[in-house]
């Protein structure tokens, strides 16, 4: 009995050092350099790397993917995507952002978790591919025509497996299966609010499994609405490493045909499990504060409560509706409460 027991525990604990964990990359883009995210993170296969490009074969420092300072939390950090075209630029169609994952490829089955926020309906889509992990830049950079190209793996089209729109206010959107076949359905994604979404993949059956919801909500199953299960195609027509090696994120024109509207989704964080399918967060993850309520007494729209504001309620007092702290119509007595409570503070 001993030893049965004995081996369970051996088996319990092989188990449990085989699972794998949900692995945040870098520390949510907080380590890098504000303005850019061009050639970030490190060139060995120990960790990640993300780079851009400009339509599909420009690489640079593209001004429509940069690292910025988040609105509700300034000491941290988000990816800017945006989308802007040659009716804006006169040059840039496409943008492109890769991140190679290295040895955090998912080999089998592994969730890739992404924490964004998107200003509207647009077109920036997400897919991996098992194309190779890492990089140098061929020509450009090594004079070896032969090698391993960033164009590659973040322009083609043909080798990719999962695909997912990023955005809000329309109905998501998933690569569903054959070459060219796209399935919507409506999930209520909130204009301007930070979202969560859990890919798991199943890449030895080339299918994901998509869960969604707002930051801090609970992960709700995105069902396919072409057959009503959980599962949606990948689309995988040519196997190269039989893993998910990159994620990729391109940028077009949108809405078209009328292209002259900006629109941009915010990339928080990113984290991967490399082995189990999981709606767990990260360690460490926290929910991102809001915004702060906006001063209602901040009458000279300053950005603080003083004595300027006091003046202004002072000479309206009883007379219009220039002090009227509580929209209410008027300038009285409440909203002297409302000024002497803010009174000091900052937006």
């Amino acid at each position: 009995m001993k030893k049965v027991w004995l081996m369970g525990l051996v088996l319990a604990l092989t188990a449990m050092a085989a699972q794998a964990e949900m692995t945040l990359l870098d520390n949510g883009w907080d380590d890098y350099t504000v303005g850019t995210a061009h050639q970030q993170g490190s060139d060995g296969f120990g960790s990640f790397r993300v780079c851009a490009q400009q339509n599909s074969a420009v690489l640079g420092d593209p001004q429509y993917v940069t690292v910025v300072a988040l609105d509700e939390d300034p000491s941290n950090l988000g990816i800017n995507l945006q989308n802007r075209d040659s009716v804006h630029s006169g040059t840039i169609q496409t943008t492109y952002m890769c991140v190679s994952l290295a040895d955090l490829a998912i080999y089998g089955e592994g969730t890739i978790y992404v924490r964004f926020k998107a200003d509207g309906p647009n077109d920036t889509l997400m897919a991996t591919n098992d194309l190779w992990p890492h990089w140098d830049y061929g020509v450009l950079e090594t004079g070896d025509g032969g090698a391993p190209s960033f164009q590659k793996n973040a322009g083609n089209y043909n080798e990719m497996g999962a695909i997912v729109r990023l955005s809000a206010g329309e109905e998501f959107r998933a690569f569903n299966g054959a070459f060219g076949a796209y399935s919507n359905t409506a999930v209520g994604q909130e204009i301007g609010a930070w979202q969560e979404l859990w890919v798991q993949v199943d890449h030895a059956n080339d299918r994901v499994k998509y869960y969604l919801c707002p930051d801090g909500g609970i992960p709700t199953l995105v069902v396919n609405p072409t057959d009503g299960g959980e599962w949606w195609g990948m689309r995988n027509q040519a196997r190269n490493n039989n893993a998910v090696m990159n994620i990729k994120f391109f940028i077009g024109m949108y809405p078209f045909p009328d292209s002259n509207i900006e629109t941009n989704v915010l990339i928080e964080s990113m984290a991967i499990d490399t082995g189990a399918m999981t709606t767990d967060h990260y360690a460490g993850w926290e929910p991102i504060p809001g915004m702060p309520p906006a001063l209602q007494a901040d009458l000279d729209g300053d950005g603080d409560v003083d004595l300027d504001d006091f003046v202004i309620l002072k000479n309206a007092f009883g007379v219009s509706d220039a002090g009227d702290c509580d929209d209410d119509g008027d300038t009285d007595l409440d909203d002297f409460v409302i000024l002497k409570n803010e009174f000091g503070s900052h937006s």
